[in-house]
């Protein structure tokens, strides 16, 4: 074989290997500079992963290791050949890996998007520096409401991690316990199979609140070191993350949201829920634009019961009023 044989890399390598490296700069951008100049890294980054799919053997690739027979990726839905390739480079770039149930090709009206899975925000934490993650959900509980509306399973447990040498742990218990609808699950709630599918909705939950304190936690930091950059100053001193509590549901809030999510389809059954316990998981004001600005996207695109948005809104103005 010729030296420039030998030379030839694999396009699906060099995709690979791209990521990793854009993902790494992007990450240094954002502790040694500002969070706009990160982001403009990756736009440019993700543009780069896109313009990949105009190569067949990428393609080629990525359809084969999404392929529902082969079942390293879950399909949800009947998502585009071009959908699907599009979230497979979008994965890619993420870190994650193909076989190790870290996200799903969500199919959706205006075409597919990356559903993170528990396993996913794992990966996440681990690429901002989070060490000894643990996410620990407890055994499910069905709790019926009083007035006969219906009934939700309720899981109780801890996530926590170190980061930046300071341990953070979220407590999900009494009115913070996450809350899984039961109509999700129809015909398995008792079975071993239904209650393994609440408890990995739990994983994913309390994974995802997890994975937004130590994000904002990162932007503090990249915060704090570009200050420190700007005054020269040689020490810096970086406030010790005390373990704390996940900041509860307005308790106002959790029958109405249960309530309707008996009155729901299944999928905006869910993503109420998950809405709701993210709008709680928020620690500040920022956090909070971000999580609404994701919310609105996912009402947009699956058409949400109005009702459902209604109470969101609801939701979020109680919060900000909470965080101010």
């Amino acid at each position: 074989m010729s030296e420039a044989a030998m030379s030839v890399i694999d396009p699906t390598e060099q995709l690979v290997q791209m990521c990793k490296t854009t993902r790494q700069a992007y990450y240094e951008v954002a502790r040694t500079r500002s969070r706009m100049a990160a982001a403009i890294v990756r736009a440019q980054a993700m543009q780069q992963a896109l313009a990949t799919a105009n190569n067949k053997d990428v393609c080629a690739t990525l359809l084969a290791m999404a392929d529902p027979k082969i079942k390293m990726v879950e399909r949800i839905g009947e998502p585009s050949d071009v959908d699907v390739v599009n979230v497979m480079l979008m994965a890619t770039w993420h870190g994650f890996t193909p076989g190790d149930s870290e996200f799903s090709v969500l199919a959706g009206r205006g075409g597919a998007t990356m559903y993170i899975k528990g396993n996913g925000y794992k990966t996440l934490m681990v690429d901002l520096g989070a060490k000894d993650i643990r996410i620990q959900p407890g055994f499910p509980k069905q709790v019926n409401f009083k007035d006969g509306g219906g009934s939700v399973w309720m899981v109780e447990g801890t996530a926590e991690c170190v980061f930046n040498g300071q341990k953070i742990r979220l407590l999900f218990s009494g009115d913070g316990a996450v809350k899984v609808p039961c109509n999700l699950y129809r015909g398995q709630q008792v079975s071993s199979d239904g209650i393994d599918l609440v408890i990995g909705k739990a994983d994913r939950r309390m994974a995802k609140a997890l994975y937004g304190v130590v994000h904002t936690a990162a932007k503090v930091a990249a915060a704090e070191d570009a200050d420190d950059d700007a005054t020269g100053n040689a020490e810096m001193t970086i406030t010790p993350v005390a373990p704390a509590a996940l900041p509860a549901p307005a308790p106002d809030f959790i029958d109405e949201v249960a309530a309707l999510q008996t009155k729901l389809t299944s999928e905006h059954a869910a993503l109420l829920g998950d809405a709701h316990a993210d709008i709680a998981g928020a620690v500040s004001q920022p956090q909070l634009r971000t999580v609404w600005e994701a919310i609105n996207a996912a009402a947009k695109e699956t058409k949400l019961d109005k009702r459902a948005v209604d109470l969101l809104v609801r939701i979020k103005d109680a919060k900000k009023g909470e965080l101010q």
